[in-house]
């Protein structure tokens, strides 16, 4: 049932392209980044895969994107949005893809869309970006003129026009060859004109070269127009699979995902590698671990969080929860091979014993309660024995808004495994809690769970969602 609801679910989102039923498409398989662009000010963009955040130069961001907002730049000097770290110094043997929205103000000169090459001869690195009107690539280990070692083209069979939005991508297969680099344009792959082919080096740049979108490192040749939805890949993403791009529309649907993206208010993927912060990716409440707390490489979906000697995250108050209101959180979870007794995994509960919400494990059973007080006016569900192993595990909680522990659900990878217990909400508690990982009242836990992608979602999901969340395998589908 669950591949079956599975593929009608796609089918009716379009984004399936001659695809069985019982093949899942994995279409963010090896993304390192996505940046949706969805910032209204400021000069920090966030990477809602990886932990590869920019930071904007020139330019700002503007609601008029293909999806929400996006990049806007009209400024002909600096660095578009940039990391300053060693980020995506591909060498000739790597594979990519890389793939964005466009609207250029108008097509006269060249214009970066991504780049990396250093700022000064020989000009390693590579570059994707208009010629006119025209789209350019480039590998280069040496750029130009008789000594040059590198691949280059020109997209000679489609001509862009101003004021228009265009999806491009760029992949390459590592061969060295020119051969290896195709061109999609909305979605249909374009013969190139090659002006060279004889890439016999390594294209890496210094490792100080900034990587950038809308920009190059010598401040010079930035993006005149509007950039949406960009994102990097480390394989050759099939044409089947960027056809599925551009069919969505938008960012929203990237990937196989069976949720709507809408339903999701709150995401923290745990995926920074280094610092206090712990971005909302959906959301507005970023989160704040303790000074000492450890982020791990071995999470569910690229790095996660493990919390020992007492360390925890706090959030804010996002979840301003009242009885009538349905909601759901997702996670993953993996316990250590001598668990503690407690797991908190989101929770507001105060040193009143008043809360709303309150997601921990004891003695590998679940528990999901909400609160008006811990003693009088609180429902509970509970799943005996589901975290009884070292095993990583997913996990769906869910509420439906009717005041019952009965509108409450457990799943345990996709499967319902709760048990209404406690039966008596009768008010909500605190709405000015603040919300917590690996923190329940005043006490923190040295546990040693590995807790990853915390999502919260404004619906009480389903079944079937419960299965797709479990089959996604990772958080990168939300």
């Amino acid at each position: 049932m669950g591949s079956l609801w599975r593929f009608n679910c796609l089918k009716t989102m379009g984004v399936l392209s001659k695809i069985g039923s019982e093949e899942q498409v994995r279409l963010w398989d090896g993304c390192q980044s996505y940046w949706k662009l969805d910032e209204t000010s400021g000069t920090f963009v966030a990477d809602s895969i990886g932990g590869n955040n920019l930071t904007v130069n020139n330019g700002g961001f503007n609601a008029n994107g293909k999806n929400n907002y996006c990049y806007y730049n009209t400024a002909t000097s600096g660095y578009g949005m940039f990391s300053s770290g060693n980020v995506f110094n591909f060498e000739n043997t790597d594979s990519f893809t890389m793939n964005a929205w466009i609207n250029p103000n108008n097509v006269s000169g060249i214009k970066n869309i991504f780049t990396k090459m250093n700022p000064s001869s020989p000009y390693n690195g590579y570059v994707f970006r208009l010629n006119d009107n025209k789209l350019y690539f480039d590998l280069q280990h040496v750029y130009g003129g008789a000594g040059a070692d590198e691949i280059d083209g020109t997209v000679n069979g489609f001509t862009f026009t101003g004021g228009n939005w265009y999806m491009v991508t760029w992949t390459y297969n590592g061969s060295s060859k020119a051969s290896g680099c195709t061109i999609y344009i909305s979605g249909q792959s374009y013969a190139a004109t090659i002006d060279s082919d004889n890439l016999t080096s390594s294209i890496k740049t210094l490792n100080t070269t900034r990587f950038c979108i809308g920009g190059r490192d010598n401040a010079n040749l930035n993006w005149i127009g509007y950039i949406d939805e960009p994102a990097i890949w480390n394989r050759v993403l099939r044409e089947d699979e960027v056809k599925m791009l551009y069919s969505n529309g938008n960012g929203k649907f990237y990937g196989t995902q069976a949720l709507s993206f809408k339903d999701l208010i709150h995401y923290w993927n745990f995926n920074e590698t280094g610092g206090t912060t712990v971005y909302d990716r959906k959301g507005a409440y970023n989160g704040t671990l303790t000074s000492t707390a450890a982020r791990t490489t071995s999470g569910k979906s690229y790095s996660g969080m493990t919390f020992t000697s007492g360390h925890y995250c706090s959030y804010g108050t996002p979840f301003t929860w009242t009885a009538a209101q349905p909601y759901s959180v997702s996670c993953w979870v993996k316990a250590p091979s001598n668990p503690t007794p407690v797991i908190p995994i989101l929770s507001n509960l105060d040193s009143s014993t008043s809360g709303t919400i309150d997601i921990y494990f004891d003695t590998n059973n679940a528990y999901f309660g909400l609160f008006y007080n811990n003693t009088t006016g609180r429902c509970f569900c509970t799943a005996a024995g589901a975290l009884a192993d070292t095993n990583w595990h997913h996990f769906l909680f869910t509420y439906n808004g009717s005041s019952s522990a009965y509108g409450m659900q457990i799943y345990k990878d996709g499967v319902a495994v709760g048990t209404a217990s406690t039966n008596t909400l009768t008010n909500t508690g605190n709405l000015g809690a603040t919300l917590y990982t690996n923190r329940r009242y005043t006490t923190n836990y040295d546990n040693g769970a590995i807790v990853d992608e915390i999502a919260i979602f404004n619906k009480a999901l389903t079944v079937n969602d419960a299965i797709a969340l479990y089959n996604a395998g990772n958080g990168i589908y939300y």
